[in-house]
């Protein structure tokens, strides 16, 4: 019954027992009728027993008498009895037909009696022949239908009766039951709280809302374990995101130290020379005040003196300008890389004044860094956030590409690409290179191929992060074992604008 998926449960047991009582039904009239029949069989058969009987003694004397009259009316009294289809008088042998009254031809299930009649004399008795009455086994034609029809509704009252009470029986044992689990599988639905079912019985059904109430019990325990644990792995995750923001922060504030190294071991040359010359120039004005003091001072003196305090100056001028240039450098790209603020700039200016405060962070003076940018390409755009990102690439080729050589080169191209709206760096190395089952997890945070050092992990996705969110464009790397890495950046020449 493929319909029967949707019908409900009272009505499915309905439609499978309802054939199984109209069969038993069925079988019970039947059995009903033949035990019936067989009743009516036996007494038809003892009734014209009876009257065999009662008509032999009757037929005993006129038939001794040999008073064929009176056994003529006697034969056709007794054949005028509709339930009599034939009367027959036989020999001792009852072989021999003497006298037939009515339809002797019959069914086979027609009732037959063969009624000896009997003479009594004062010392013996004589069999003088035999009766033979046949009836018809059929029931009154009136009688059979009627009986038939009181079975039928006997037996209609008695299977509404017991559907009745089995529907009855049904509800209160199963369906009550199973509508107050449906309630609560509803209400737990609706609301989300889960109720459990009371029903006092002990039987299957009883046992499955036991387990049912079992399963809310352990389903409660379950969802509040699972919310403690919820719990703590949001908290757990608040606090690594803290600590990521922090090591984001430490990353950026390294890379300002290496700046700041960078500065400082360039800035120590001017610096130290200015120091010396300042120094040469004391020494030579406390010698020419002695000479002029004692009266020795001579023309060629003052010009000697002229000469020298000139030629320091100069020097001296010099170094301190590189020294000013330096400082004014660092304090641009410091500023950039601890602020967000959009600006234009020339990108190879920009470019060659980071790398010449890191190159003197580098101990080898085997490097080599190639800028092949054109001097007239002008980004409106944000400095801080491109500086980071080649610091970080710097970073990422000295402590990686080259760890294992004290010599190398880096190549820093640009170009304007997209008709004038974007510029495409690459930054490519001829170090070491990556393995290609790592290409896929560069930008990953937390990713290092030198654990041994005090890398984090979270440069090249510092780097990733500055390129798609706050520049805008894209960055992908290219490279094979032992040929070098190339990173190439896309981004618009004018930047979006982005919240600090």
């Amino acid at each position: 019954m493929p319909y029967s998926k949707k019908l409900r449960l009272s009505t499915k047991f309905l439609l499978y027992t309802l054939p199984l009582m109209a069969l038993f039904s069925a079988l019970y009239i039947f059995f009903l009728n033949i035990t019936h029949n067989k009743e009516v069989y036996n007494n038809q058969k003892k009734e014209i027993v009876n009257t065999a009987r009662t008509y032999s003694r009757i037929l005993s004397n006129p038939l001794w008498n040999i008073e064929e009259r009176s056994i003529s009316s006697i034969m056709e009294i007794l054949i005028n009895d509709k339930i009599i289809l034939c009367a027959e008088l036989l020999n001792v042998n009852s072989e021999i037909q003497i006298l037939s009254y009515g339809n002797c031809q019959h069914n086979d299930d027609a009732i037959i009696v063969n009624m000896p009649i009997k003479y009594i004399q004062k010392t013996k008795i004589e069999i003088l022949g035999y009766l033979r009455l046949i009836r018809s086994n059929s029931n009154d034609v009136a009688e059979i239908p009627n009986y038939f029809n009181l079975q039928a509704l006997l037996a209609l009252i008695l299977l509404i009766v017991i559907i009745i009470c089995t529907m009855f029986g049904f509800h209160f044992t199963v369906n009550a039951p199973l509508k107050k689990i449906t309630k609560s599988v509803n209400k737990f639905q609706l609301t989300g709280v889960r109720e459990k079912v009371v029903i006092n019985t002990e039987d299957e059904l009883g046992k499955f809302v036991g387990i049912y109430n079992d399963n809310i019990d352990k389903q409660d325990k379950i969802e509040k374990a699972l919310l403690a644990s919820k719990e703590k792995a949001e908290q757990a995750l608040k606090e690594l995101k803290i600590f990521q923001k922090n090591l984001i922060q430490s990353e950026k504030l390294a890379s300002l130290g290496s700046l700041v190294a960078g500065i400082a071991h360039e800035i120590n040359t001017p610096l130290g020379t200015s120091i010396t010359l300042s120094s040469a120039i004391k020494d030579k004005s406390q010698k020419f005040k002695k000479k002029i003091e004692s009266d020795r001072l001579k023309k060629s003196h003052l010009i000697q003196y002229l000469e020298d305090i000139i030629g320091a100056s100069k020097l001296l001028t010099i170094s301190l300008s590189t020294a000013a240039e330096l400082i004014n450098n660092f304090k641009q790209i410091a500023a950039d890389q601890t602020s967000s603020k959009r600006r234009l700039f020339k990108l190879k200016d920009y470019i060659e004044e980071i790398m010449s405060t890191l190159l003197p962070s580098i101990k080898s003076e085997n490097y080599s860094i190639i800028i092949n940018i054109d001097k007239d390409i002008k980004l409106d755009s944000y400095p801080g956030a491109l500086g980071q990102v080649i610091t970080n690439l710097f970073t990422n080729s000295i402590n990686h590409a080259f760890k294992t050589s004290q010599s190398g080169e880096i190549l820093i191209t640009g170009d304007i690409i997209n008709n004038g709206n974007d510029v495409i760096i690459t930054f490519s190395d001829n170090g070491c290179g990556i393995e290609e089952k790592n290409i896929d997890k560069v930008f990953d945070p937390f990713f290092t191929t030198n654990m041994s050092s005090s890398s984090t992990g979270l440069g090249m996705n510092l780097s990733y992060n500055i390129v798609t969110k706050i520049l805008v464009g894209s960055i992908k790397v290219q490279s094979k074992i032992n040929n070098g890495a190339k990173f190439t950046m896309i981004i618009p020449k004018i930047a979006s604008f982005v919240k600090s």
